[in-house]
């Protein structure tokens, strides 16, 4: 029984890693070279290698230069698209090309609506800590503790890495504070010369020294301060 179930696992197991595997190799693979080519005719060019269709709008104009040797689709696609700043996004079996910018037509097919949920940052507190690239995409409304991105699947990826190293807890820092009060009488039962301390209202000289006020109670704070070293130190 034990060694039925051992061999079933098992074969789960490759079961799993032979559909990764298959998947991987059914990725179309691009090998050409392109000379400040037109960027709409790279695009074609992938889809006549391929037999995948790529859907473009008119923002996508530009140049690009590129040698591709083997490599998969999807990479040909970010090569290609990088300089000019446009995204794509896989609908089905085909693919969509743009700017992604709200503005653009093609905007709402390239993005997709996340709600992300804050744990140590408001959402405005965060959006003022973020690059000013995501403003774009934002919705941060009220102090909540969510915020509301619309944007291509590449930006919700980075977005949320970089939230992930600003919503953090703050570090507390423990301060101790010593509060002393000075008894006059105490000190001058000390003696007027102990550590150079004066009673007196205030300095005979330009030594700094220390001034007490007195006060018709025996405990009360200094109002001043001042320290003369000790004569012959």
């Amino acid at each position: 029984m034990k060694r039925g179930v051992l061999w079933l696992a098992l074969l789960v197991v490759v079961l799993s890693m032979s559909g990764v595997l298959l998947a991987q190799e059914e990725e179309p693979r691009i090998s050409t070279l392109f000379y400040e080519e037109d960027i709409r005719e790279a695009l074609n060019e992938l889809v006549l290698q391929t037999g995948v269709n790529v859907i473009y709008d008119d923002t996508v104009r530009g140049t690009v230069t590129l040698d591709l040797d083997d490599v998969p689709l999807e990479r040909a696609l970010r090569l290609i698209l990088l300089s000019g700043g446009f995204t794509y996004r896989q609908v089905e079996d085909y693919y969509i090309v743009g700017l992604a910018d709200p503005r653009s037509e093609m905007f709402r097919n390239l993005t997709e609506t996340e709600r992300i949920q804050l744990r140590y940052l408001t959402a405005s507190e965060a959006r003022g800590l973020l690059p000013t690239f995501y403003d774009r995409y934002l919705r941060t409304p009220g102090e909540g503790y969510t915020m509301t991105v619309t944007g291509p699947p590449d930006v919700l990826e980075r977005l949320r890495a970089d939230l992930a190293k600003i919503d953090t807890p703050q570090q507390e820092v423990l301060i101790k504070v010593l509060v002393t009060e000075i008894s006059a009488e105490v000190l001058e039962e000390l003696g007027g010369t102990f550590f150079n301390w004066s009673t007196q209202g205030a300095p005979t000289d330009s030594s700094p020294l220390v001034c007490l006020t007195r006060a018709p109670y025996p405990l009360r704070r200094a109002s001043s301060v001042h320290w003369r070293p000790a004569s012959g130190r």
